[in-house]
C-alpha cells in the first residue's frame, strides 16, 4: 500500500517501481523514472543491497547480484521476492515521529537528521548518525512538512498510533516521504 500511495500522492512520495526479482524487466518498464534510481529489496533486509544505479545495465546488473539472496532469505520465509526500484533523491533525510491520535491530528516530536556513509564519499547507504537537536527546526519549512505528513495521514488512515516518517528534501525543496513504520520503542521516540 506504501509503494501504492506514490500515484494517489506524487507531490509527496518517491516515485517507484516493484518488481518480482524473477521478472524479466525491460526499460519501458521505468520509463517513469529518471536516473539515478534507487534499488533495494522489499522485506526483512534492513538496507543491505540497496544500491544507486545510473543506467539500465547497473540495474540488470544489481538484480542478478542480490537474487541468490533473496532466494535464500524466500526459503527460509524471510522475504517475499520483491524489489523496489525508485527514483533517488540527492537530498537531506530527515526522520519525524509522531503520535496520530483517534481524530487524525498528530504531535510531532523533534526531527531528526539522518546522515548516511553517502555523506562521507563512502557508496553505501548506511544510516551512520542521526543529529537530534532543536536547531534541526530551522532546516524545516513547516508548511510543506505539515502539508506531507496531513496527506499521509489521510491515505493511510491513519489513527492511534505512533509513526516514524522518512523524508527527503529534494534540491527543489519538495519533501518527499521514503518510508513510513508504525513504531514505538527500539531507538526511536
Amino acid at each position: 500500500k506504501q509503494r501504492l500511495s506514490t500515484k494517489e500522492y506524487p507531490d509527496i512520495w518517491v516515485q517507484c517501481y516493484t518488481i518480482w526479482f524473477k521478472d524479466n524487466l525491460i526499460p519501458k518498464d521505468i520509463k517513469h523514472l529518471s536516473y539515478p534510481l534507487i534499488i533495494k529489496p522489499v522485506a526483512w533486509v534492513g538496507s543491505r543491497w540497496v544500491q544507486k544505479i545510473r543506467d539500465f545495465s547497473e540495474l540488470k546488473n544489481a538484480i542478478e547480484i542480490i537474487k541468490d539472496t533473496l532466494i535464500i532469505l524466500w526459503e527460509k520465509n524471510l522475504h517475499n521476492k520483491k524489489i523496489i526500484i525508485e527514483e533517488y533523491i540527492d537530498g537531506d533525510q530527515y526522520v519525524f515521529n509522531y503520535f496520530v491520535n483517534n481524530k487524525g491530528n498528530y504531535t510531532l516530536s523533534i526531527p531528526t537528521k539522518v546522515l548516511t556513509l553517502q555523506d562521507i564519499n563512502i557508496n553505501d547507504f548506511w544510516n551512520w548518525i542521526r543529529i537530534i537537536t532543536p536547531h534541526i527546526y530551522n532546516e524545516i519549512d513547516n508548511k510543506k512538512l505539515s502539508n506531507n505528513i496531513s496527506k499521509t495521514i489521510q491515505w493511510w488512515k491513519i489513527k492511534n498510533t505512533y509513526i516514524s516518517h522518512n523524508i527527503k528534501i529534494t534540491p527543489q525543496w519538495d519533501y518527499k516521504t521514503v518510508e513510513i513504520n508504525w513504531r514505538i520503542g527500539w531507538y526511536r521516540l
